[in-house]
C-alpha cells in the first residue's frame, strides 16, 4: 500500500491537490540554520527527531516547468516568476547589478512550514522604465550643462564685441583729435602769417601816408600818359588788322612767317600793349587803394575806364578766319597762323597779368 500509495502521488497531473499526512510535533526544524538564496542548491535542514512521525494529509502542487513539489498555488507563483529554471523570463542565474540600483531593501519572507517570519535582504533591479526615466534625466542635465556652456560663450563673445566696438571708437575718436588738433595748428599758423602780414601793412600804409601830396599828382600824369598810349597803339593794330584783312581776301599764296614785317610788327604792339595796359592797372588800384584808405574819393578826378580789347580782338581772329574759310581759302599755312593768334589771345584772358602784380592787400586762402 506504501508504495502504491506514492506511486499514485507522482503519477496524478500538476496542480491536482494531494493528501500527506504529516505531523508538525514530529520534528523539530532548526530556525538558528543559514539559508542561501541560491534555488539550486539543495535546501538541507537539521531534523530532530522527536516523537514517532505522523503524517497528516496536505494538499500540493508541482511545477510543469522543472517539476518541483510546492505547498500552496502562491509558492508556485513566485517560483515561477523568479526562480524557475525552465522559465526564460525569471531572474534565475542572473548576476546583480549593483550598479542599476544599488538600494538594499528588505522584506518579510514567511516560513510556510512554521508561518513565521524571517527577515531577508535582496538586491531590487530597475526595470527598463526606470532605466529610461534615468537616461532621461541625464539627458536633460546634460543639456542644461551644454546650454549654461553656450550661454557663457555667447556672453564672452559679446562681450568681446563691445570691447573692440569702443575700442575702434577710442581709435576713430582719437584719430579725429588728431586731425583737428593738426587743423587748429595750421590754423594757428595762417594766423600769425596773417597778423604779420597786416602789420607789415599797416607799416607800409603809415610810411605811404607820410609822403607828400606831388606823389599822387605823378601818379595821375603817368596814367594819362598811358591812355594816350593804350589808344594809339589800338589804332595801329586796327590799321594792321584791316591791312591782314585785305591780304587775306586777295587770297596771296604767302606764307605768314615769324619773319614778316607785319607779322613782327603786329605782335610787338601786342606786347607793348600788354605791358602798357599792366602798367596802367595797376596804377588805377594803386590809387583805388590810397583814395579808399584816405575816405576821400568824392574829391579825387574820375578816371578814364579802359576796356580790354583782348576778348574783341579773338573775336575779331575768329570772325577774320570764318571769312577766310568762306571765301574759298585752304592754305594750312594761313589756318596755322590764325589758330596761333586766336590760342594767344586767349591766352592773356585765361592768365591776366594780375599773377605777376599782387594786389595791396591780398585775401589769405585757408587750405
Amino acid at each position: 500500500m506504501g508504495s502504491s500509495g506514492s506511486k499514485q502521488s507522482y503519477d496524478v497531473s500538476d496542480y491536482q491537490p494531494r493528501q500527506i499526512f504529516t505531523d508538525p510535533s514530529s520534528y523539530n526544524i532548526d530556525k538558528n540554520e543559514h539559508y542561501s538564496n541560491d534555488i539550486l542548491q539543495p535546501a538541507t535542514r537539521q531534523f530532530h527527531p522527536a516523537a514517532p512521525l505522523i503524517m497528516p494529509i496536505q494538499s500540493t502542487v508541482k511545477c510543469n516547468q522543472c517539476g518541483m513539489i510546492f505547498a500552496n498555488d502562491e509558492v508556485l507563483f513566485k517560483h515561477k516568476a523568479r526562480f524557475c529554471i525552465g522559465n526564460k523570463s525569471s531572474d534565475i542565474r542572473r548576476k546583480p547589478n549593483y550598479l542599476d540600483n544599488a538600494e538594499i531593501n528588505n522584506y518579510t519572507r514567511e516560513n510556510y512550514l512554521t508561518n513565521q517570519p524571517t527577515l531577508r535582504k535582496v538586491v531590487t533591479h530597475s526595470s527598463p522604465v526606470e532605466k529610461k526615466i534615468e537616461a532621461v534625466k541625464e539627458w536633460k542635465t546634460q543639456r542644461s550643462i551644454l546650454q549654461s556652456v553656450q550661454d557663457m560663450e555667447d556672453r564672452i563673445l559679446i562681450d568681446s564685441q563691445k570691447t573692440q566696438k569702443l575700442a575702434n571708437d577710442l581709435k576713430k575718436r582719437t584719430q579725429d583729435y588728431n586731425h583737428i588738433l593738426a587743423e587748429y595748428e595750421q590754423l594757428q599758423a595762417q594766423e600769425r602769417d596773417l597778423l604779420r602780414e597786416m602789420f607789415n601793412l599797416q607799416g607800409q600804409s603809415r610810411l605811404y601816408f607820410n609822403q607828400p601830396n606831388d606823389l599822387t599828382e605823378y601818379e595821375r600824369n603817368q596814367l594819362e600818359v598811358l591812355h594816350r598810349q593804350n589808344t594809339r597803339l589800338r589804332q595801329e593794330r586796327q590799321i594792321i588788322q584791316n591791312k591782314l584783312e585785305d591780304f587775306i581776301v586777295r587770297d596771296s599764296q604767302s606764307s605768314l612767317t615769324p619773319n614778316h614785317e607785319s607779322h613782327k610788327l603786329l605782335s610787338d604792339m601786342k606786347e607793348q600793349q600788354d605791358q602798357n595796359e599792366k602798367a596802367l592797372i595797376y596804377l588805377r588800384r594803386r590809387l583805388v587803394y590810397h583814395n579808399s584808405s584816405l575816405r576821400t574819393s568824392n574829391d579825387s578826378p574820375s578816371l578814364p575806364h579802359i576796356h580790354s580789347s583782348e576778348r574783341a580782338a579773338s573775336d575779331d581772329v575768329k570772325s577774320l578766319r570764318n571769312v577766310y574759310l568762306q571765301s574759298g581759302g585752304y592754305d594750312p599755312n594761313v589756318l596755322t597762323q590764325y589758330n596761333d593768334l586766336e590760342h594767344r589771345l586767349r591766352y592773356y584772358e585765361y592768365y591776366p597779368w594780375m599773377k605777376d602784380y599782387p594786389e595791396p592787400l591780398k585775401q589769405y586762402r585757408c587750405i
